[in-house]
């Protein structure tokens, strides 16, 4: 119903404007913002506002891990597209409920509206072993023998610690495969058995998986 509401008041909007009324009149006859009925009437507009959009929302992480440190705080790194903001006391779940997006969320930090205190930054990688390291996640036997079969390490950096390896489809298939073989255990379990053939699989840490996947997006979105 609201969806109707949008698209109707959108309409209205539109043939206001095609009539020659200016957006701030327009404004004012539905009750609405002069920056929406632009929004809503103007195509262009719309593509930049969306754009100019999205480079804020990309230049919140590295501004919130600048002000933790700029750096992993186990190992060093400072490749932000590995960085991440980890919770020191397990609060992830709860911001997750409490903030609807993760930029309100480092708004929030940024504002200092947002306690610093259990928070740090880790590379991919350490992030990992540390949620190993504090038992909220182990390595099955199943995940450990598929690894071995394609290899046992990451094919970019050589890392053979296995908490921290990872199987990536080469295709972009994993939702797939996910849906298929019913999550990794499943896809593990066909990989050992040699039901599934692995010429399109291969083994990546965390953080060479996440940079992998940061510049195939970036390769993607042509910037």
């Amino acid at each position: 119903m609201e969806k109707v509401e949008q698209l109707t008041r959108q309409l209205k909007m539109i043939q206001l404007r095609a009539q020659g009324l200016t957006y701030k009149k327009i404004a004012a006859k539905l009750g609405v913002s002069a920056v929406a009925v632009q929004y809503n009437c103007n195509p262009q507009c719309r593509r930049q506002m969306r754009e100019s959009a999205r480079r804020y929302r990309a230049s919140l992480h590295p501004r919130v891990i600048a002000m933790l440190g700029g750096k992993c705080a186990a190992c060093g790194t400072t490749d932000l597209r590995d960085l991440q903001i980890n919770h020191i006391n397990h609060g992830g779940s709860f911001e997750v409920r409490h903030y609807p997006s993760v930029y309100s969320f480092y708004l929030a930090i940024l504002r200092g509206e947002r306690s610093t205190e259990d928070l740090e930054v880790l590379c991919a990688n350490c992030n990992a072993i540390y949620e190993y390291q504090k038992g909220r996640v182990r390595p099955t036997e199943l995940h450990t023998l598929a690894v071995k079969i394609l290899g046992g390490k990451c094919e970019v950096c050589n890392m053979r610690d296995i908490r921290a390896l990872q199987i990536n489809h080469k295709e972009g298939i994993g939702r797939r495969d996910a849906a298929k073989y019913k999550g990794n255990g499943g896809l593990h379990q066909a990989i050992v058995n040699g039901t599934r053939g692995t010429k399109d699989l291969n083994v990546l840490c965390v953080s060479c998986n996440r940079i992998y996947e940061y510049e195939k997006k970036v390769t993607h979105n042509g910037q």
